[in-house]
């Protein structure tokens, strides 16, 4: 065989694999009362996943608990680096993507634009994870969300309410402090934040709404305080050394 035909042949297989990792049975699917389906595992090979809005003619609604992690059920991890998740997908499942010892190997995810909740330790664990974007759609980010990943760039769009505890704490106490941010930008629409929900972060740029209760959040004290004695008035608050100013 030539040497062009040999590397033809390696691409038609290349080609025949992702094919084959992307089809409908590799998924794992529940059907839900509202006929609509939950994803449940994932058996094929890609780790660059485009996750399908729609499976066997039925929309994906659901990204099911521990579907895209490690799997109880059928002890397997797809270990995947990447993931894309269609706009149909309204709730993605408590620790959806989690894996079960040691590090996730995620570097990218997109959420889509339906998506209203984001369960408890979703995407926790994965400290090569370094930007994310969380839609206007996402009214609710669970407990850990995104516990001990290496976050570098969060955005969080108008429309998310509530964040709960530990959603992007770097836990230095069990993993080291992994998530880098140094800036947050909290929109107009977020009335609650959880315990710990940004602790162990080294934030020197911080624009919040007004009136929010930030003591519990894991922010450092001497911002805490700082925000409290400006009578929480929204803006951006910035620290220059050891002390926060009001821009």
């Amino acid at each position: 065989m030539t040497t062009k035909k040999m590397i033809t042949a390696v691409l038609l297989l290349a080609a025949a694999a992702a094919l084959r990792a992307q089809s409908a049975e590799d998924f794992g699917v529940e059907q839900l009362p509202d006929n609509t389906l939950k994803i449940t595992g994932y058996t094929g090979t890609a780790k660059d996943l485009v996750i399908p809005g729609t499976l066997y003619g039925l929309k994906v609604t659901v990204i099911g608990e521990r579907a895209l992690g490690f799997n109880y059920q059928t002890y397997t991890d797809p270990k995947l680096t990447g993931v894309v998740i269609p706009d149909t997908v309204t709730v993605i499942e408590e620790e959806a993507f989690v894996p079960e010892y040691g590090e996730g190997a995620l570097t990218k995810v997109s959420i889509g634009r339906g998506c209203k909740t984001i369960g408890p330790r979703a995407f926790s664990k994965h400290p090569k994870l370094g930007e994310i974007v969380i839609p206007g759609s996402v009214i609710e980010i669970g407990d850990g969300a995104f516990w001990a990943c290496g976050l570098t760039k969060l955005v969080l769009e108008n429309g998310v309410q509530k964040i709960g505890g530990d959603a992007f704490s770097g836990d230095s106490d069990e993993y080291g402090s992994r998530n880098k941010l140094t800036e947050l930008v909290l929109p107009p629409s977020v009335k609650t934040i959880g315990y710990g929900a940004f602790g162990d972060l080294s934030l020197t740029r911080i624009t919040l709404p007004a009136n929010l209760n930030v003591s519990p959040a894991g922010f450092e004290t001497g911002f805490v305080n700082f925000y409290n004695g400006q009578g929480k008035k929204a803006g951006t608050y910035v620290k220059r050394g050891p002390v926060w100013t009001k821009e």
